[in-house]
């Protein structure tokens, strides 16, 4: 938040004494040098601030701070705070000043303003909302939030809020709980949440403000009862009350009645239907809470708290005449903690296709608000070949499934095994389908149609209808069917039916068996039978624990008595029953009971202590618990010694129930190994049964005996059937592996044998190898002799081969005589080629010769050329220095239609020499003969500062200073026809016209769409869930703005699609095909790359001045800071490179961008000159022509017509004044005015 800190300067100190107390930003437009653009930053701060803070002081000057005090209070009623000070070092005002300045005050005030009294004040103003805190229990919530308008129903509003805090009520107001200020918006919107009726005080401000309706908006969407209080004549404003508030009871306290009997009849409002109100509030918060906490059962409904939740739910249902109704966050959090406590036990189990997941969110809704614990599951994505655990278990235990068959669902396999399972196991099911849907195979039971636009209330009463057909026997049923079930996956005795249970079951097994729909599963008759053959073969009615717990306590200890049965314990627990045939039934269950556990209450219980006195005076050993959910509540005192020595649990019995069981039992050792062995079967069973992961010998022989132990001895719990199995398996495993052990080892035996008698045979073929080996030697003996003889005969070739060595030498003699003589050929060859090679030589440097004498001669010719080019250029130089003494000698003249015929004269030779028409001097002097003839366009009578022109419509578009819109259409004589004006309720800050569209940007950071319909034009706010700095780029279907620092893509449903984030980005740029990305850091200017649909920094350079326009030219990036200094660069494929910087206008740069079909860069200073730039002037020697007016340019816009290009400028005065863009549309008019014979001065 910023606050502008405006009112007295002057050297007055109050800013110094007031900056080190504030605890929010500021604006100081104080400094030492003050220059133009200091006041065009003031302003910009001004209407941009969240606050503007005028503080008056004695050494105040003139009465222009005063008149802003009370001008702005009129135009920024919310954020105008006025606060005058009687002295200032040695000065102080008079008493008829003081007078004037609390004349000021009253005026503030009335205009809804904040008048405060001492800059303490104001530091404390801006520090309240930080002490602000949501509610942290249901005592801290608000019994009325007060809703107003400051302008008229400030004082109405506290005086209000202390008669009802006199009358016990605790009130939100904001003037007494937080400052006011868009930031806070959150802290207003808890005030209104956490409070249990909503007081509206209807007045001209509040109906029409802003704020007002964003509050009454928040308490309709959250179901509050609003009370509206009407107080004076709203006049003119009466016809803007909303609607729905018109529809309610209104307390009137400026009628016959006096305020103490209207205020009277508002408390007995507020009195009425508390029973309904105050739970509507408090379970909010308890939800919220919940929500916060990522869902943890901790902060679930407990006990009779949840039981009041329903009760309230089911007294809502009965309530007509009180439109309070409980919201999603009430249902779902109600419904979780009924879930919780039933351990996920459910009424109804909905599956659906997501597609239909809001239906199915809102048909839910409103079936826990009939009291159905509801869950849901989403199918179309489960690709697996079976169900998940889960979503079997929900399916087991829910009493109704419903399936919600939408239109065009693409059914997975995953319905068909849904829709066995139901079927194999009788569950009552229903089909939700459409009307006009056929049925398909997923089909499940009845059948319910319904039309396809009914709602989802409409849908749940017409499911209803089914649901209440038999609902107590279904549910009896499944309840029944749930344990049934669970018997026969665990097959433990602790879950069968106790002698009480069985004779009420089989009386209902009988109903069931004679019905012919949803009667008896087969998996029921049995468990009830072998229920009975159990008790049967029992010697006593002995059972294993007794429950004792309160009502409070009763949903634990039902999950207690489940948990226990799983591990084979047979418990007694009933509900609270008052009566005498009760007592004798409680003694009968403790008597047959071994042990009593008691869950302490936190309060005095008469049901427990009954209980606990039958077990005292039975002598029945009792094990006191106590819950870690209330570790820090606190007992009453009656339990104080039992709280000292209770066994603590957790809520879900995962950790605490083994060690409770080895507390009841005392043996602590068992129960280790049973609980080890255990781990080790569901590790067996989750390995997927596999050998390698049974127990090996030594594991084996432990398990063994410790099972033989257990089965022999009355221990706790005992071992089930399937740890059983799973020991004597893991036994069988281990014998098996002995036995393949022992025959490896008579394997290993026969193979020894076997390898002795392979050496026998060995052995005996050696001594066949000798025998065979002195044959050999024989046999060598005489292939020696053999080979003696050869060698002489060798010894004779020998001789024979020197004898043809002495022949070959001589024949090579003979071949080297021969080489010699061709080598002197050779030689001779050699000395012929070097005298031709040197022939040649001689020819190419006759050649050499040849071409430098070509070579002078082109010199020569080249040398002539140039001296003509030169002549000319003298020529052509002399030419325009000519026509440049033609423009002088027009601009000297006199007589009006002698200087357009010089000027005309200059033209037409600049154009005769191809010279560039776009002179300066020649433009300015046609311009002044002309201007008259240009008309503005009046509009306005305070300053324009935003025009934009719409090609598509012909319509310029201009706003004021003082919010006014005017829009204005070019007809076919180029005449300006106003269309329409209009008084925007908003600070504009931008206004830009692209791709047929034409938005505006309020100074709130808000997109408006100016929209033609027909021939009517509309202002539409673009609703957006962003903050908007700058209108980027506008395309037919998409907005691009920057958003903080990113670049944010609004498409048609002002949804944000598309982002790209720019660090610490304080302005951005863009291109028009959004390639570039050229952004500002504090101290740095960067360029940003579209690479692949990623933007990549390709260049980063310091510079500390802000830029204020920047605009993509071809390759090259043309920029301009607040010292009004143009910089150009050249962008290459991966660097960019600064081409030439300068100063452009002694004056602050208003407007800047590029003309495509002109080929020019425009550019206004606030100063009043105009200048068009040649396309990369800057680059270059060309001079812009410069245009000056004596008013102050704020704005400018360019516009094409028939009649030519024109620029529009939007002066100080509130004038529209336009400019030809070409050269040429002047020279048209001067030739037609010279025509006409017009001879104007």
């Amino acid at each position: 938040m910023i606050v502008f800190l405006g009112g007295t300067c002057n050297q007055s100190t109050w800013r110094n004494k007031l900056i080190p107390n504030l605890a929010v930003d500021y604006f100081n437009p104080v400094v030492e040098h003050w220059d133009e653009q200091c006041y065009e930053r003031e302003l910009v701060a001004r209407e941009t601030a969240d606050f503007c803070l005028f503080v008056i002081t004695p050494k105040i000057e003139g009465l222009f701070a005063l008149a802003e005090v009370v001008d702005t209070s009129y135009k920024r009623t919310d954020r105008t705070i006025y606060c005058y000070l009687e002295e200032d070092g040695d000065e102080s005002f008079t008493s008829q000043q003081l007078a004037v300045l609390e004349d000021i005050g009253d005026l503030v005030e009335r205009n809804g303003a904040v008048w405060l009294k001492s800059l303490d004040e104001i530091a404390d103003f801006f520090r309240q909302a930080a002490q602000i805190k949501p509610p942290e229990t249901e005592n801290d919530i608000y019994d009325v939030f007060i809703s107003y308008g400051r302008r008229h129903s400030k004082e109405f509003a506290v005086q209000l809020r202390q008669s009802l805090i006199e009358q016990g009520y605790k009130v939100w107001l904001d003037t007494e709980n937080i400052a006011i200020a868009v930031e806070f918006q959150q802290k207003i919107d808890e005030g209104i949440r956490y409070s249990h009726n909503f007081c509206f005080i209807l007045s001209p401000h509040s109906v029409n403000s802003e704020y007002c309706q964003r509050e009454i908006q928040t308490a309709l969407e959250l179901n509050k009862r609003i009370i509206p209080i009407h107080h004076m004549d709203m006049g003119a404003s009466e016809g803007d009350i909303p609607e729905k508030l018109q529809k309610l009871n209104w307390m009137m306290f400026h009628c016959h009645r006096t305020y103490t009997q209207t205020l009277s009849m508002l408390v007995n409002a507020l009195n009425q239907h508390t029973e309904l109100l105050h739970p509507h509030g408090e379970l909010l918060l308890h939800a919220d809470k919940w929500v916060s906490s990522l869902k943890g059962h901790e902060d679930l409904l407990y006990g009779k708290a949840m039981l009041n939740a329903c009760s309230w739910l089911a007294q809502i249902r009965r309530t007509k005449d009180l439109e309070v109704y409980p919201l999603v966050e009430h249902t779902n959090f109600i419904n979780a903690s009924r879930l919780y406590h039933q351990d996920d036990m459910s009424d109804i189990c909905l599956v659906h296709y997501s597609r239909d997941h809001a239906r199915v969110n809102k048909l839910c809704h409103y079936l826990i608000q009939q009291g159905y614990v509801t869950v849901t599951e989403v199918l179309d994505d489960v690709q697996s070949n079976s169900l998940d655990q889960l979503l079997y278990r929900r399916l087991g235990t829910a009493t109704f499934i419903v399936v919600l068959a939408s239109d065009g669902a693409n059914y997975t396999s995953a319905w068909k095994y849904v829709r066995e399972y139901v079927r194999n196991n009788d569950k009552v099911s229903f089909t939700l389908l459409e009307n006009l849907s056929p049925e398909k195979g997923s089909d499940l039971g009845q059948i319910v149609r319904f039309a396809d636009k009914l709602c989802a209330q409409a849908l749940c009463e017409l499911l209803l209808h089914h649901l209440e057909q038999d609902k107590e026997y279904l549910t009896l049923r499944n309840r029944l069917f749930c344990r049934a079930v669970q018997w026969d996956e665990r097959k433990s005795k602790g879950i069968l039916l106790t002698n009480n249970e069985l004779i009420d079951y089989q009386q209902f097994l009988v109903i069931a068996q004679a019905r012919s729909v949803y009667g008896a599963p087969k998996v029921l008759v049995d468990f009830v039978e072998h229920s009975a053959q159990a008790l049967e073969q029992r010697t006593d009615n002995c059972v294993d624990l007794f429950i004792c717990a309160d009502t409070e306590d009763s949903h634990f200890a039902l999950r207690l008595k489940r948990r226990l049965t799983e591990l084979e314990k047979t418990v007694h627990f009933t509900e609270d029953d008052f009566s005498e045939e009760a007592d004798i039934q409680y003694k009968e269950m403790i008597a047959s009971s071994c042990r009593v556990i008691a869950v302490l209450p936190r309060h005095l219980s008469e049901h427990v202590n009954k209980l606990l006195s039958i077990a005292k005076e039975l002598g029945k050993p009792v094990t006191f618990i106590k819950l870690k959910r209330f570790r820090n509540a606190s007992y009453h005192e009656f339990y104080l010694e039992e709280v000292q020595s209770a066994f603590e649990v957790d809520e879900l019995l995962e950790v605490s129930l083994t060690h409770l069981l080895a507390k009841i039992s005392g043996n602590s050792e068992y129960l280790e190994s049973y609980r080890y062995w255990s781990q080790k079967y569901h590790f067996w069973h989750e390995q997927k049964c596999t050998d390698e992961f049974l127990l090996g010998n030594t594991e084996s022989i432990l398990a063994n005996a410790w099972l033989e132990g257990a089965l022999a001895h009355v221990n706790e719990p005992k071992p089930n059937k399937n740890l059983i199995d799973f020991i004597n398996l893991s036994k069988t495993s281990v014998e098996h592996a002995k036995r393949n052990e022992r025959k490896n080892k008579n394997r290993l035996k026969i193979f020894s044998a076997l390898s002795l008698f392979l050496c026998c045979i060995s052995l005996f073929l050696g001594l066949n190898a000798i025998k065979d080996g002195r044959i050999a030697q024989q046999q060598t003996l005489a292939i020696q002799l053999k080979n003696t003889a050869l060698e002489k005969k060798t010894e004779e070739a020998k001789l024979l081969a020197k004898q043809a060595e002495i022949a070959r030498l001589k024949a090579q003699e003979q071949t080297l005589l021969a080489q010699a003589k061709t080598e002197l050929a050779n030689t001779q060859k050699r000395r012929a080629e070097q005298e031709k090679d040197n022939a040649q030589k001689q020819k190419n440097l006759a050649l050499a010769l040849k071409r430098d004498a070509e070579e002078a001669q082109r010199a020569a010719l080249l040398h002539q050329h140039e001296a003509q080019t030169q002549a000319a250029k003298a020529l052509r130089l002399k030419q325009i220095a000519e026509i440049e003494a033609l423009i002088y000698q027009a601009q000297i003249q006199n007589e009006g239609k002698e200087r357009i015929s010089l000027a005309l004269k200059a033209y037409r030779q600049l154009l005769s020499l191809d010279a560039d028409v776009r002179n300066n001097a020649l433009y300015n002097l046609l311009y002044r003969e002309i201007k008259p003839q240009l008309i503005p366009i009046k509009a306005h009578s305070v300053p324009v500062e935003h025009l934009t022109y719409s090609q598509s419509d012909n319509t310029l578009f201009s706003v004021d200073r003082g919010r006014r819109l005017v829009a204005h259409q070019f007809s076919e004589q180029w005449q300006a026809i106003k269309l329409f004006e209009y008084e925007v309720d908003f600070n504009v800050a931008q206004v830009k016209s692209e791709s047929g569209r034409t938005l505006l940007l309020s100074d709130s950071n808000k997109i408006y769409e100016l929209v033609k319909q027909g021939e009517k034009w509309s202002l539409v706010s673009n609703t957006t869930n962003i903050s908007v700095q700058k209108i980027l780029r506008i395309e037919k279907f998409k907005v691009w703005v920057q958003s903080g620092s990113d670049l944010v893509g609004i498409d048609q449903v002002n949804s944000n699609k598309e982002r790209h984030s720019f660090t610490k980005a304080a302005s951005l740029f863009v291109n028009n095909d959004l390639n570039y990305i050229f952004a500002q850091t504090q101290g740095e200017l960067s360029l940003w790359k579209n690479i692949e649909g990623v933007y990549k920094e390709i260049w980063r350079e310091p510079h500390d001045v802000a830029i204020v326009h920047a605009q993509f030219v071809a390759n090259r990036l043309v920029i301009v800071d607040s010292k009004s200094v143009f910089s150009s660069f050249i962008l290459g494929s991966n660097e960019v490179s600064l081409v030439r910087r300068g100063k452009a206008h002694e004056h602050p740069i208003s407007e800047a961008f590029y003309v495509p079909a002109m080929q020019q860069m425009i550019s206004t200073g606030v100063g009043g000159t105009v200048k068009f730039w040649p396309f990369g002037a800057h680059i270059s020697n060309r001079a812009p022509i410069e245009v000056k007016h004596s008013n102050w340019v704020y704005s400018a816009t360019h516009v094409e017509s028939d009649d030519g290009a024109f620029i529009y400028l939007g002066t100080d005065s509130g004038l529209i004044v336009p400019v030809p863009l070409s050269i040429e549309h002047l020279v048209k008019r001067a030739e037609k005015k010279i025509q006409q014979g017009i001879n104007e001065l």
